[in-house]
């Protein structure tokens, strides 16, 4: 995350508070932000989402970028920001940022990994948007306990 980035783009539009008298730096953007996204409209292109993905487990930090399609043989359209496997799942997890339409739980995605952990070397492995946390917290943070109670809301 950097100053380019929204709270909204990566899941924590629960920290931005809806109504807040005092002035803090960069209220006024937030707010036009939540404004457009409350009617629907998206005042960024991609979105940082949760993903599970094929290939061999990835045990080393990513030093770059992975690129995402949004299929088998597209022009890549996103990327992977933090790779690894995941013992407990028994599988690769990420997240990566990727373009709002391709961001619903449940799309199908294909990630461009390295040759170490592509099933097949110059192919891109499946992947799949998920919800995150990837599991249940065995300690929820704020965040889960205000989406269990229908708290927590995107916008």
């Amino acid at each position: 995350m950097d100053q380019e980035v929204l709270p909204f783009q990566v899941n924590l539009a629960y920290h931005v508070p809806r109504e807040k008298e005092a002035q803090y730096i960069g209220k006024a953007a937030l707010e036009e932000a939540r404004d457009q996204l409350d009617v629907g409209v998206y005042p960024f292109t991609h979105q940082m989402v949760g993903m599970i993905m094929g290939g061999a487990p990835i045990d080393d930090y990513a030093p770059d970028f992975w690129l995402i399609s949004e299929t088998a043989d597209a022009e890549p359209t996103g990327y992977v920001t933090s790779p690894w496997f995941s013992p407990e799942l028994g599988q690769n997890i990420a997240m990566g940022f990727v373009p709002i339409e391709a961001s619903a739980i449940g799309t199908e995605l294909w990630v461009h990994l390295p040759e170490k952990y592509s099933d097949l070397p110059g192919s891109p492995v499946a992947a799949q948007v998920v919800p995150v946390p990837f599991r249940e917290s065995v300690n929820p943070n704020q965040r889960e306990i205000l989406q269990r109670r229908g708290l927590d809301t995107a916008v």
